[in-house]
């Protein structure tokens, strides 16, 4: 069985690197075919989990703890929310220009699980969110250089930063994370061996800010200043 988890664990590294996916051959190609790619992959995957637990004969799914209670009761919630709306069948399913709804946070949940389970060590995870900051690096750079980039990219079409994301508000959201993780990676760096590790994470942080910046969404700027400050104190 350790060649599925092999399996499960290379495939949890590939999908880190969908948000770079631009599929020009669907509607919304920014966002719609990464959603439906991550989508039948983490099915995939959670066929595979479940035929090791079947054939190890052991439930191979960790004790839950608080962090994970707190996850399904979000779901929950939001499961409940959606039943007292007014369009149930657009809160699952959502639409193809937003690809947000109820069904993929499904997804996501399975895909926190999968992490959980198969990264077990420090390096692994020290592995997950270096690819993360080294996606967004490349997506900073589509954003810094998208006048020299396909028409097709510049979603929004405006002088803002939007890169391969298509939107400047997706982008500047979706910055927030890299930014945490290099200033996270910038003062657990500063023990190795490598001394130009902390000014590399670093250099990636001030970079990235600049980028959300000029995306011109003042509101994910006070949210990453809001919480820079929560965590000081």
């Amino acid at each position: 069985m350790k060649y599925k988890e092999q399996i499960i664990q290379y495939s949890l590294y590939t999908l880190l690197i969908l948000p770079l996916l631009f599929t020009p051959f669907t509607m919304f190609p920014w966002q719609f075919g990464k959603v439906i790619i991550f989508q039948i992959i983490i099915e995939i995957l959670l066929g595979i989990d479940l035929s090791v637990a079947f054939y190890s004969k052991r439930f191979v799914w960790r004790r839950l703890n608080i962090f994970d209670k707190l996850l399904l009761l979000y779901l929950l919630v939001l499961l409940i929310s959606s039943f007292a709306g007014v369009n149930f069948g657009s809160s699952f399913w959502t639409s193809q220009m937003r690809s947000n709804g109820i069904f993929l946070w499904l997804h996501f949940c399975v895909f926190y699980f999968l992490l959980r389970q198969f990264l077990k060590t420090e390096k692994q995870w020290n592995t997950v969110l270096d690819i993360i900051i080294g996606v967004s690096v490349l997506i900073s750079l589509t954003a810094l250089f998208q006048s020299y980039l396909p028409a097709a990219w510049n979603g929004d079409g405006s002088t803002q930063f939007s890169g391969i994301i298509g939107n400047r508000a997706y982008l500047a959201l979706y910055l927030i994370l890299p930014i945490t993780l290099s200033v996270y990676k910038f003062f657990g760096t500063f023990s190795a061996s490598n001394k130009w590790k902390p000014w590399m994470y670093g250099v990636i942080k001030f970079g990235e800010i600049f980028i959300l910046f000029f995306t011109g969404n003042r509101l994910s700027l006070v949210g990453l200043i809001a919480g820079g400050l929560l965590i000081l104190f």
